[in-house]
């Protein structure tokens, strides 16, 4: 599972909500892979978003997910703010790449995102996608309003995203502690570590069903 940090504001991202949630995947039996960046390079990707920054990060990202795809198959990703933002535009940009399950929670990710094109091309199934609402809403508010400088950011975080019928349960309003609270890893290990989770258990590999198989004789 691969967790995406956003902006660092007051705290850095891992302190703040990310050390919890890895710890809960971590119980859970998987394993959580951190997509960390600069407070510096966030900063300046978020206020040029068509710059060059963020295109390298966005690389830098499917880059990762490459590797967790060629060990693991496709990974499961948990996108917090501007992190949103950067997995919404690597699955536009690259259609290659598709994740197991996707949380995205104080998104600031437009609201009118064409998630039907990315479901169209297989990419995410929308059962298996968790948009909170509500978590962070006046940061959320806050990019959104940059808007109106022609920045590519909404305030799907807050609003939820416009959806059809079939794909509206997507929206989910958040009822958690807050992000930086310690019982945040509850929340992780009860709602988000189960839709994350493969929809089969992993298969043993040849080397545990061949050590297994020494033991008895």
């Amino acid at each position: 599972m691969i967790l995406v940090p956003g902006l660092w504001l007051w705290r850095d991202p891992w302190l703040q909500w990310a050390a919890g949630c890895a710890g809960a995947i971590r119980a859970a039996g998987s394993q959580p892979v951190w997509f960390g960046y600069s407070r510096r390079v966030a900063w300046t990707a978020f206020l040029r978003p068509t710059g060059g920054t963020a295109a390298e990060l966005v690389r830098r990202f499917l880059a990762l997910y490459d590797r967790v795809r060629a060990r693991h198959g496709p990974p499961s990703v948990i996108a917090h703010s501007f992190g949103t933002y950067l997995v919404t535009r690597a699955l536009s940009d690259f259609e290659g790449a598709r994740l197991r399950a996707l949380i995205l929670f104080g998104s600031i990710v437009s609201e009118t995102f064409d998630w039907g094109t990315i479901v169209a091309r297989g990419q995410v199934t929308p059962a298996r996608m968790r948009n909170e609402v509500g978590a962070h809403a006046a940061i959320v508010r806050l990019a959104a309003a940059l808007r109106r400088f022609g920045y590519p950011y909404g305030e799907s975080g807050v609003t939820g995203f416009q959806l059809d019928e079939l794909s509206r349960s997507v929206n989910v309003r958040y009822t958690g502690p807050w992000l930086a609270d310690s019982a945040l890893a509850r929340y992780c290990r009860g709602v988000w570590v189960p839709l994350l989770r493969p929809t089969h258990p992993p298969r043993r590999s040849v080397l545990t069903l061949r050590s297994r198989e020494l033991s008895r004789t």
